[in-house]
């Protein structure tokens, strides 16, 4: 079967086309039918998917750009600055770094306010940065930082909003962390005027650890019962709790 000549004025598209027509079997005539019919759409269709390509790549390089960008920022900050005037250029930076950077960045807006001691923002920040990792490690150390700066805002209100947080978290710390849980629950029931909620939480310390702990806790249990009991030497690392 010969091509049909080209004729003046025809394209070499139109003439490719023409051979395609004579070329094909009857069995794929349907096929070409369509391709020709929808050629526009389909060309369409792959330009775009290589916008699509070429857009997400530069997406990427945009959104590394921006991350490190961001970190430079917060390591000037952290470096240059200092007091309140540190605290309010960070929560400025937070809320526009890109969103895998702003944990980082609201923890160090948390710390700066605690180290200016402004108790109430540090547990504020540390809050918002515990909602972005609500089921991580992350979060669960950000809550307990948080509940750390209600201790020190020194008012039974912030303990009991500390107490609230610290019990919502029995459920979520493993072993490791039980002891230190059952500690700031403790510390925080007692600050807050609940003395049976801390009268029980050192019931349970009082069950593991050496026995000069448990002689320890089994005391403070019973002086927030009040009955009589010996007061022991408190160990190293608990005398700053009693």
């Amino acid at each position: 079967m010969q091509p049909t000549p080209s004729t003046p004025g025809s394209t070499p598209s139109s003439t490719l086309l023409t051979d395609l027509r004579a070329e094909v079997g009857a069995e794929s005539a349907p096929l070409l039918q369509f391709i020709l019919r929808h050629a526009g759409l389909i060309a369409c269709g792959v330009g775009l998917f290589v916008l699509v390509l070429v857009g997400a790549g530069i997406w990427s390089w945009r959104s590394d750009v921006a991350k490190e960008e961001a970190q430079a920022e917060l390591a000037r900050l952290s470096l240059t600055l200092k007091g309140e005037e540190r605290t309010k250029a960070l929560g400025e930076l937070a809320a526009r770094v890109p969103s895998d950077m702003r944990f980082a960045v609201l923890s160090a807006q948390a710390q700066s306010a605690a180290e200016s001691q402004d108790w109430a923002q540090a547990a504020r920040i540390y809050g918002e940065a515990a909602r972005l990792d609500s089921e991580g490690s992350l979060g669960l150390a950000a809550l307990f930082a948080q509940c750390g700066a209600l201790m020190n805002a020194g008012t039974p209100e912030s303990a009991s909003e500390a107490l609230a947080v610290l019990q919502a978290l029995t459920g979520r710390v493993g072993a490791a962390e039980k002891d230190v849980l059952l500690r700031m629950q403790a510390e925080a029931a007692q600050a807050a005027g609940r003395t049976d909620v801390a009268a029980a939480a050192f019931d349970e310390l009082a069950k593991s650890g050496d026995k000069d702990d448990q002689a320890y806790y089994r005391y403070r249990a019973a002086a927030l019962r009040g009955t009589d009991a010996a007061a022991p030497e408190a160990p190293a690392d608990k005398k700053q709790d009693s």
